[in-house]
Formats: structure tokens, sequence, C-alpha cells
């Protein structure tokens, strides 16, 4: 297990995209789950060429939280991206209308091209402040066979057990398109754009 800091003003920080890139090309598949996503958090990622080269073999399953920072421009980047990727990138973005909780992760597992594999866990969102510029830690956890499986059957059970709430792609912006055209949305989309989140 590797302990990570980003923080760009320490000189040990260690950006959060740089690890999740470096690890690619040593891996099959992988899947992830993260409470926000900007359009420019997407391309950050998704268009780093050892992610490229990963996804053009691999496998990966995403899964991206609405209920703060996540837009509808992002949604139609990442729709953009599934398009691209050919079947090889899944996106599905968690909806609820729970009160009082909101969905919260930020983590990825890989399964390696051998055994095994990695799991990334910790505070960063996959925007570009998350994984690169804002002060974040996070672990890298070396996995395992056996580990690896207990990880994949973990995320399989959760995956089932939230079916309801996992919205494909294009029902994802036409829900938060609606959302977007009442006078609540328009102001929080404001209020985000002057926070310089949106």
């Amino acid at each position: 297990m590797r302990f990570q800091i980003q923080d760009p003003t320490y000189g040990n920080t260690r950006p959060l995209r740089e690890t999740i890139l470096n690890i690619c090309p040593d891996m099959k598949m992988g899947a992830g789950a993260y409470a926000f996503a900007t359009s420019e958090g997407v391309n950050f990622l998704l268009d780093g060429e050892n992610f490229r080269d990963f996804i053009s073999n691999g496998e990966f399953f995403l899964i991206v939280g609405t209920d703060d920072i996540t837009n509808v421009r992002a949604l139609k980047t990442l729709k953009g991206f599934e398009e691209e990727f050919s079947g090889n990138l899944k996106v599905r973005v968690y909806i609820h209308d729970a009160i009082g909780s909101i969905f919260h992760p930020k983590y990825s597992w890989f399964q390696s091209k051998e055994l095994g594999g990695k799991l990334i866990i910790g505070s960063g969102n996959m925007t570009k402040r998350g994984m690169k510029n804002n002060r974040e830690a996070y672990a890298v956890i070396d996995l395992d066979a056996g580990q690896l499986e207990e990880v994949k059957r973990e995320w399989n059970r959760w995956v089932m057990h939230s079916r309801q709430y996992l919205y494909p792609l294009d029902d994802a912006i036409r829900i938060m398109s609606q959302r977007d055209r009442s006078f609540i949305g328009r102001f929080v989309h404001a209020l985000k754009k002057a926070m310089g989140i949106g």
C-alpha cells in the first residue's frame, strides 16, 4: 500500500491523474465511482495517452454522481468518450432523491494483465482540481488475485443493488437538462459558475 499526498506546494506531491495513468499500461480492465465530474476533468483523465492505450483493448465501467458539480456539459463530454471508445467504456450516472444523503465515493480499481490488480481510493474527484490542483490524499493498494476477486464481487453486488439509480448517459442528460431549466436549477448553475466549479 502506498499513501500519496497531492499538494501543488509540496515537493513530493503525487497528482492523482498521474498515478492513474501510470498504472494503465499494465491493466486490462477496471471500474470506478466518482461523486463529481467536470467536462475539464473528464478530458484531463480519459484523453490521456495511457488511458487511450488501455481502453483500446481493455474495459472500464465508470459511475459518476450528480448531487453537486456534475452538469450536462460533463455528461455530454462523457457521452463523446463512450461513443468514441466503442463499448469499451461504459458510463452510468447515479441519480437519486434521498434526503440528507449524497453519492460521494472516489475510487477506481483495475485488474492487471497478469495477476491481481490495484485499488486507488481517496478524496479526489474526476475534476482537474481533484486530480491535480487541490490538496488531496489517496492510497494505492496492491491486490493479489484473491483480494481483486473480493473487490470485484463487492463492486458487482453494489452495482446490482443500485441499478434503479444508475442511468445511461442519454437518460441522465435528459433528466439533468430538465433540472437545469427549472428556476432553482438555473440559480444553482449560475452559483457554481460564479464559484468556478460549474
